[in-house]
């Protein structure tokens, strides 16, 4: 079988929980036949990202970056634009079994347009694949807000009703859908696809060799915190980055305080093509400037792959963060963690809910107080927390490569 895959602002950019669910789509495509061929429609095609994945890279229709994408249609749709990439995807959509969408097709953090925008990309991708008779699937399809946009409406009404299959995240997607009136019949709850990411892959790498290459030497007898806090770029202005800046450093200045602890920031996302405030060492690199007390507070400075950054959550004890899959790659180590709220309605407590760790989460408005009573909290019922997370783990593992699964079954 030969799939042609693609994520809607996912896969490829610098995103470890995005790279996550391509590793757990990947491992599911070969997971029956590992003659199976992968082809990756890619912002910035990279041979070092195709051997990570085993599959072969073409350009999509994004722009290099975002400034060059500024009052222009995708890649490829303006006048003179040479369309090589056009015709390199069709030429692989011609030959392939199925169209693989991935991620958060139907995100409006940012406006869709005529030919701009994600859920705009993902319906294009779509028309083509009906075009040529193909079938097409949604993978690790969230919806984490109430869907208001009349065009966005009529797009997912469009992908959803016309795929072979969709795989959901959580429940909530189903009810959002439903509350617009499209039909989900064809839509399968599974789990978060960051789930099933390859950790045998994982292994393969040293979390403590990492660190060596940082000059961080982890004391094994202290209890390592990690933290990995983004603002959210898309509305952030001064003032509240200067906010969750010093909120930061109140968090780390109490960590230390409590003693025989340490702290490492281990970013989550690296890419440098959009919004500066993408990469998250942007916000820590500040942090650490601002930080006076600097013994015993680390910070990944170096980029990472998927692999590498997941191994480094084996070393940790507790982890504290705003981002849904960095909080995942604790639990994949049943390393109790601390989730942050966001401004995106159940972005994170829809995962906290199958956990049954709803009592942990922390609201998004000056976080460092709610965090330091969650520290107590989970200090002092840490072995509780974690054989929750080690009844619990295992079958959402299950479930996030199922995500895989029932789209290659879809099509055998």
């Amino acid at each position: 079988m030969k799939y042609l895959i693609t994520g809607a602002s996912t896969f490829g950019v610098d995103n470890m929980g995005d790279d996550a669910m391509l590793s757990c789509l990947t491992r599911g495509i070969f997971h029956n036949d590992s003659q199976n061929e992968i082809i990756f429609l890619a912002r910035h095609p990279n041979l070092n990202f195709d051997k990570l994945f085993n599959m072969k890279s073409i350009k999509n229709f994004d722009h290099e970056t975002n400034c060059e994408s500024k009052g222009r249609f995708f890649l490829g749709f303006n006048a003179n634009d040479d369309r090589v990439n056009l015709n390199n995807f069709r030429i692989e959509l011609e030959t392939s079994d199925i169209l693989i969408i991935g991620g958060n097709c139907l995100m409006e953090i940012s406006q869709n347009t005529f030919l701009r925008g994600v859920s705009s990309y993902a319906s294009l991708l779509a028309q083509f694949s009906l075009l040529l008779n193909k079938p097409y699937a949604l993978f690790g399809l969230n919806i984490v807000e109430p869907m208001h946009n009349d065009y966005v409406i009529s797009q997912a009404k469009f992908l959803i009703e016309n795929a072979k299959i969709v795989t959901a995240r959580e429940n909530d997607v189903l009810g959002y859908l439903n509350d617009v009136n499209i039909n989900t019949e064809n839509v399968i709850v599974t789990s978060d696809p960051a789930y099933g990411l390859d950790l045998n892959q994982v292994a393969k790498f040293d979390g403590t060799k990492i660190l060596s290459t940082e000059n961080i030497n982890l004391d094994k007898n202290k209890k390592t915190f990690s933290i990995c806090i983004r603002e959210e770029y898309w509305k952030s202005d001064k003032k509240s980055i200067e906010k969750l800046e010093k909120e930061i450093c109140k968090l780390v200045d109490f960590i230390i305080s409590l003693g025989n602890t340490q702290v490492l920031f281990i970013p989550n996302c690296y890419y440098g093509k959009g919004h500066y405030l993408e990469d998250d060492r942007k916000i820590n690199f500040r942090v650490k400037q601002r930080i006076k007390k600097k013994q015993n507070v680390h910070f990944i400075e170096q980029k990472l792959n998927i692999y590498e950054t997941v191994s480094l959550f084996e070393l940790i004890d507790i982890h504290i963060s705003n981002r849904r899959h960095s909080n995942i790659f604790s639990a994949l180590f049943f390393k109790p963690f601390i989730p942050i709220n966001t401004s995106l309605s159940t972005h994170i407590s829809g995962f906290i809910n199958s956990l049954f760790l709803s009592d942990l989460l922390v609201s998004s408005d000056n976080f460092s107080n709610e965090l330091e009573n969650k520290i107590i909290l989970i200090l002092n019922n840490y072995e509780k927390i974690q054989n929750n997370l080690k009844e619990l783990i295992p079958e959402q593992q299950k479930k996030g490569l199922l995500s895989a699964l029932e789209i290659t079954k879809s099509i055998q």
